[in-house]
């Protein structure tokens, strides 16, 4: 289960922002959502069936779900698609805490 960042001021969160280039999308559970229609929206982001299955089971069962991995400025434009879906989804920085697979 991921934790979600926390940041003392806008200050550093901006730069981290702009700078990063490892971060991961998170989807967090909800309880309003249909199971299908999370596996759609991530189907509708190129996220295979199998792989949006996984996504969304893991985020039901344990809180939240890595999406995937990218620069901030790539996964900003994916979170905007799924929060437009109403889906609750956050931008983490990676760090030694988090392994990349």
């Amino acid at each position: 289960m991921i934790q979600s960042s926390k940041y003392k001021d806008n200050t550093s969160k901006k730069t981290w922002q702009q700078e990063s280039e490892n971060c991961f999308l998170v989807l967090w559970n909800d309880d309003f959502h249909k199971a299908i229609d999370v596996v759609t929206a991530l189907c509708q982001i190129g996220i295979s069936d199998e792989n949006s299955v996984r996504i969304m089971l893991t985020a039901h069962n344990h809180g939240n779900s890595v999406v995937m991995y990218g620069t901030f400025s790539e996964l900003e434009l994916i979170r905007e698609g799924l929060n437009e879906l109403n889906l609750t989804t956050t931008i983490e920085l990676v760090t030694d805490n988090h392994c990349m697979n």
